[in-house]
């Protein structure tokens, strides 16, 4: 359970009941949901998330549109001015040094649009008294920064996880042989460890989208107490769901693969993913607002 701190800090009662000289926009504090941690589960987060996301599909599409529009153009443009646009086995660019910054402008600019859309989808679910605009979710503003702070914090954990658990790795194929299912065990186990780890940290990034300063990783990790397995879920899910969905426009892209390789087709098929991307993106971000409304007591009631 939470400390003290934690549970006093992180409470948001009715906006009827705010202090008269509290700041608008600000999240307010109510006490920890105990009834909705008691009953959390993953099943009841996603079932929730799709419910949220088709009963507000006018602001989902308002807000996904222009990512899905801008990145769609600029990745087609990108890959007809440089079409080896990859890497090698070995990790190095197929096109030099035009190849390299290419990928990494693309990734960072996937990036920016990622935080600006999940800052305000998170704010849409937990703040529902704030009206998100277009124009608010793609300026940069204090909050942006902090989630994306957060996203390199966790991702540095994540990294230094790996690191640790690749240096046992030798030791553990020694003992138990070489033979390669040892390996791959020895990466999923690698995998769910790291997928862990962001789940359990992941509620900082509803906090910081929402301006809860005080809210830091190790509330995150309090807070997710006893509800590993059920936060995992949450994280992996959406991901999962995505695949699923995307699978006939892969085959349909098979099927097509000569129009895929002209300007319009490829425009087409680049929305088509980035569509997709972003029902993936929304429905992890909603799971994730409905987990932190459970499990911290701060959000929709």
């Amino acid at each position: 359970m939470p400390s003290n701190r934690f549970q006093e800090s992180f409470v948001m009662p009715p906006p009827s009941q705010n202090s008269p000289n509290q700041p608008p926009n600000q999240p307010p504090n109510s006490p920890r949901n105990s009834t909705g941690a008691k009953h959390f589960s993953a099943v009841r987060c996603i079932g929730g998330a799709l419910r949220y996301m088709m009963e507000s599909r006018r602001d989902l599409l308002i807000l996904a549109t222009p990512p899905v529009i801008g990145l769609s153009i600029i990745g087609t443009l990108v890959h007809i001015a440089v079409p080896n646009l990859g890497m090698t086995p070995e990790g190095t660019p197929i096109g030099g040094p035009a190849t390299l910054w290419a990928i990494l402008g693309l990734f960072a600019l996937n990036v920016a649009f990622y935080i600006m859309f999940a800052v305000a989808w998170h704010r849409r679910f937990l703040l529902p008294d704030e009206v998100v605009t277009v124009s608010q979710a793609l300026s940069w503003r204090p909050e942006k920064s902090r989630f994306l702070l957060f996203l390199i914090l966790i991702a540095l954990l994540v990294f230094m996880t790996i690191m640790a658990l690749g240096a046992f790795m030798p030791i553990i194929m020694m003992a138990a042989g070489q033979g390669p299912g040892v390996a791959g065990i020895g990466v999923m186990v690698t995998l769910v460890a790291v997928a862990m780890l962001f789940a359990r940290l992941a509620l900082v990034l509803p906090a910081a989208a929402i301006g809860l300063k005080d809210f830091k990783m190790r509330d995150s990790w309090m807070a997710t107490k006893g509800h590993s397995i059920s936060m995992f879920l949450v994280v992996l899910l959406p991901t999962l769901i995505a695949v699923v969905a995307s699978l006939p426009v892969l085959m349909v892209a098979q099927l097509f693969g000569d129009v895929a390789q002209t300007w319009t087709g490829s425009t087409i098929a680049a929305l088509i993913a980035q569509a997709l991307n972003y029902f993936a993106i929304a429905l992890g971000v909603s799971s994730l607002s409905i987990a932190f409304t459970d499990l911290v007591g701060t959000g929709r009631r």
